[in-house]
């Protein structure tokens, strides 16, 4: 089996370059070998879906302090308030180089995103956020646009299908006024209307560099072919 495997190669000293596990929840004994692996196998990247509170615990254990890894995704996981709890202090820590990080819950609200918001404003590793598929909202939004408005580091920032509309646009805004960081931005798959549109492509007047994507969001047609023109 793929644990077996990993076991194998963290006995022979072997680098371990990616960690994958897409199978479900493991088992307990799975657990202890992905934890092990993120110690003592020095990966780059770390990918687990599906996961419960009981595998995150132990792999954000491991993760405090880490070095190696500077790719992580959490997709489906069902415990998203507890597990973003357990990420924030992986993310605060000075000694982690997380660079990229996607985390997508149905199960994700504001409360997880006061963990997330609280790490975000000392993180200074962070280049790449994916948190599509959340359906955070307005208010989750604001959190995470004035956490990350003076960052340094973040240049990339997925927040499509999060059930965004016009109160986030405001937030976002806001955020690219004062950001010059950024480099690009998804917004696809909300709910903004085209009022609420033109408050974010106005504000990349100040921030040109930005590469935006607004694909299926409350526009029309005809109004895509103006804000495109802005």
């Amino acid at each position: 089996s793929y644990t077996i495997e990993l076991a194998k190669k963290i006995e022979s000293l072997q680098v371990v370059k990616d960690i994958r596990w897409n199978a479900g929840t493991p088992k307990l004994g799975d657990i202890g070998i992905l934890a092990d692996a993120v110690t003592y196998g020095r990966p780059s990247s770390m990918s687990l879906s599906h996961a419960k509170f009981s595998t995150i615990k132990p792999i954000c254990d491991a993760l405090e302090g880490n070095r190696s890894v500077k790719v992580l995704s959490f997709g489906a996981i069902s415990a998203g308030n507890k597990g973003m709890k357990l990420l924030s202090p992986v993310l605060c820590n000075k000694k982690t180089n997380i660079e990229s990080l996607s985390f997508c819950s149905d199960t994700l609200d504001r409360n997880g995103m006061k963990y997330l918001a609280k790490a975000l404003k000392v993180n200074a590793t962070l280049k790449a956020l994916d948190l599509s598929g959340n359906k955070i909202g307005n208010r989750s939004t604001a959190l995470l646009t004035d956490a990350i408005q003076r960052s340094q580091s973040l240049e990339t920032l997925n927040l499509s299908r999060n059930c965004i509309t016009y109160a986030g646009a405001k937030s976002i805004a806001g955020y690219l006024k004062e950001n010059v960081i950024l480099r690009d931005l998804n917004i696809s798959h909300n709910s903004l209307s085209y009022e609420g549109m033109c408050l974010v492509v106005e504000s990349l007047n100040q921030n040109l560099g930005v590469k935006l994507r607004f694909y299926r969001n409350d526009i029309g047609s005809d109004n895509r072919a103006k804000l495109q023109a802005m």
